[in-house]
This record gives structure tokens, C-alpha cells and sequence, in this order.
């Protein structure tokens, strides 16, 4: 968290009153709110939140002690689905298709569920928006405002202080930068330099496979950076002719995937594994048969349209039949890790008597899959019940 900088976490909006890593009992996720209207005018970024338009400064408030904690005081309540002035937005899209900001509003409202909820959807969710540009080239080395017809340019959408697995085939060199960008090149999001400068280099990856992802994230420590969060994109320039599909997971889930893989997750490390991880399972989205890529898992839309149970349900009597479903006679009519663990590890182990049924995308709630097992009786009430 940075000073001065606003966030969401819980049913609570919060204000950093001294830069640090964030930690709390009561708050599990925490999510940066973008207050400032900030606006581009002549390709530069200018403040407008007082009605007088001012260029941003930058290196404001920053700390270099990551090991501190952050302090941070209450400023309001917040209930899912409000609108609050300076805080929320609404989002209607201009088109009559699913366009590249419409798929980048997604990826917002999944990391509200998150901080909220602490619902994590985000390993179903494709961060690539599909949004290429011809104004921006990495090959020389260095960020340039310019087109090289040899290559194309993906702006992925990202936030600061999150690492991002990215998965493509490409057997030559791929170039990537995080960049400030809104039509134009804004500044470099790395160093904070303003175009052009030559010291604007960029990263190169030698070679990679979608199979075998490399990582990225980003560290921001800087107030005023941390409030451009909005206009924040990783550049990823691969050849013109490379049509591989491509993944962009927000958060690293290679151990929940090795682990799943591997048959190592049992009902003895399960429930360590849950506090700490969203999901459990292997992920649709990183299939390299995909001939294209996706812009999320269809177990998303499930969850979407609430055509599940999970932590959100506010119906006791779903949850309560849930609980009767897996044998567990202390009923509370509230979701639980314990619950959780239960109905992930019941349907996991149908693999070697079911192999049919789907194992992908199986994050321990109740969504379609693991309903229509126990409709069918594969999973049934297991009277040696754990203690909720």
C-alpha cells in the first residue's frame, strides 16, 4: 500500500496513511481505487480533480523499506453493487460486441469479487484484451513511439504489484515493456521517463513456449504512479506473422497446477492449500490446443450469472442443503473453508472411477460439474464428517 493512495478491501474503503506491505486480520485481498481524474491533454497526463488542470509530479511519497507495514484508516463502507461518487463507476459499452474494454472492465469488476468476496475468478479470466497498436515498437531494444511492420504490438492491461504468468508460442525473441498509455505513448511505466530517451530499454524474452510461461510483475512504491494504475499496460511485441494464442494470468497458480497434476493434494494438505490458494485445479485457459486464444474459461460465466454456490450466496437454505449433501451435520447457512475443502476433495477424487466428468477449472464451489455429480449420486453424504 502508498501513502495517500485509496483501496477497497472487505466491505470497507480504506486510506494508506503510511506506505507498506499490506497485512490484516479482518482484510484478506486489497485492491488499489483510482480517484483522481486524472485526463490526457496533448499526450501528456494532467490532474483535473481540483478543476485546474496541472501536470502530475511524480516520485511523491515513495518507500523503500518493503518490509514495513502499511497503516491505513477507515474512510466509509462499502456494499457491493453502490454507487459511490469519487470511488465507483458505471460501464456501458458503445459497441454491440464484446470489444477490448469491455473485457478489460471485466477483469475490474473480478478483482472487486476478490477484495470484496474474497472470490478469486481471476485464473479463469484472460488478462490479453485482444488490443493491438501500431504506434508502439520494443525490437531495437528500446521503447519507441513508432511502427515496425515486421512486428505486432499487444497492450495487455495490468496493475501494479501483481505478478502475471504469460503463456505463447514464439521461437524468437519477445519483446515486453510496461508502458503508460492512453491513444499515445504516454510515458515508460518501468523508470518513469517521458519520452523519447534512450534508456528506455526494454525486456527481452529469448524464446518461450506456452507450455513453459514467463513471469512479470510490476513494483510501483510511488503515490502519483499508483493513481495511473488506470492507464498502465505491459507491451508484448512478437513477429507479424505469429498468430499463437495467448494467456495472461493475473496471479500464480503453477503450484495449485503441479500439485493437481501430480495427484499431491490430499485431504490432509488440503485445507492449508485453500488459505492460501484460489484455486486447485488445472486451468482451461493454459491449454496449448487452443487455436486461438479465449478471453476467459467458460466456467466463468457461471459464476457471472450466479448459476452457483459459493462465498457470495445469500440464501441459507443452499448453503444448509449443501452441507446435508456432503454429511456435514453442523449446519450454519454460511459458506466456509471447511465446506470448501470438502466439496473440492469429493469430486477430485472421482478421477480414476469418472475419468469423464470435468477436472479443469474446479475451484471448490458449487458450479455445474460437481452439482451434477452429486445429482447422479458420485458424491454422496460422508457420515465420518469434518468439523465445521
Amino acid at each position: 500500500m502508498i501513502k495517500d493512495s485509496i483501496y477497497l478491501s472487505g466491505d470497507t474503503i480504506l486510506k494508506c496513511t503510511k506506505s507498506g506491505t499490506f497485512g490484516s486480520d479482518r482484510f484478506k485481498f486489497v485492491q488499489s481505487l483510482v480517484c483522481s481524474d486524472y485526463v490526457i491533454c496533448g499526450g501528456s497526463i494532467l490532474d483535473a480533480s481540483d478543476n485546474v488542470t496541472k501536470p502530475l509530479v511524480c516520485g511523491m511519497n515513495i518507500y523503500s523499506n518493503s518490509e514495513q507495514l502499511a497503516e491505513y484508516s477507515v474512510l466509509t463502507k462499502y456494499r457491493f453493487g453502490d454507487n459511490i461518487i469519487g470511488y465507483t463507476d458505471n460501464f456501458i459499452s458503445k459497441y454491440s460486441y464484446y470489444d477490448s474494454e469491455t473485457h478489460k472492465r471485466l477483469g475490474e469488476y473480478l478483482r472487486c469479487l476478490k477484495s470484496v468476496y474474497s472470490l478469486d475468478l481471476m485464473p479463469l479470466y484472460n488478462c490479453f484484451s485482444n488490443l493491438f497498436v501500431e504506434n508502439v515498437d520494443l525490437s531495437t531494444g528500446y521503447l519507441s513511439e513508432s511502427y515496425n511492420p515486421r512486428y505486432k504490438t499487444t497492450l495487455i492491461p495490468i496493475k501494479y504489484n501483481r505478478k502475471y504468468n504469460i503463456h505463447i508460442n514464439c521461437n524468437t525473441p519477445v519483446y515486453v515493456k510496461p508502458i503508460l498509455y492512453g491513444g499515445s505513448v504516454l510515458r515508460d511505466a518501468e523508470n518513469n521517463w517521458i519520452l523519447p530517451d534512450n534508456s528506455a530499454e526494454s525486456t527481452v524474452i529469448s524464446s518461450v513456449s506456452f507450455n513453459t510461461p514467463f513471469s512479470y510483475s510490476l513494483v510501483c512504491r510511488d503515490t502519483n504512479m499508483q493513481r495511473l494504475e488506470k492507464f498502465l499496460y505491459l507491451a508484448i511485441q512478437i513477429p507479424m506473422l505469429n498468430n499463437s494464442p495467448i494467456s495472461v494470468i493475473e496471479g500464480d497458480y503453477s503450484y495449485d497446477m503441479d500439485m493437481a497434476m501430480n495427484g499431491t493434494i490430499t485431504s490432509n494438505n488440503i485445507n492449508s492449500i485453500l488459505v492460501s490458494k484460489p484455486s486447485l485445479s488445472v486451468h482451461k485457459l493454459l491449454n496449448s490446443h487452443y487455436a486461438e486464444s479465449k478471453p476467459f474459461s467458460n466456467k466463468l460465466l457461471g459464476y457471472l450469472v450466479r448459476n452457483t454456490v459459493d462465498i457470495r450466496e445469500e440464501i441459507p437454505y443452499n448453503v444448509d442443503r449443501l452441507y446435508k449433501s456432503m454429511g456435514i451435520e453442523n449446519w450454519t447457512g454460511l459458506w466456509s473453508d471447511e465446506l470448501r475443502k470438502k466439496l473440492f476433495t469429493s469430486y477430485m477424487e472421482l478421477k480414476d472411477t469418472h475419468p469423464d466428468l470435468n477436472y479443469f477449472d474446479i475451484l471448490g464451489y458449487l458450479d455445474k460439474d460437481i452439482e451434477t455429480a452429486i445429482t447422479n449420486g458420485f458424491i454422496y453424504p460422508d457420515y465420518n464428517n469434518i468439523e465445521v
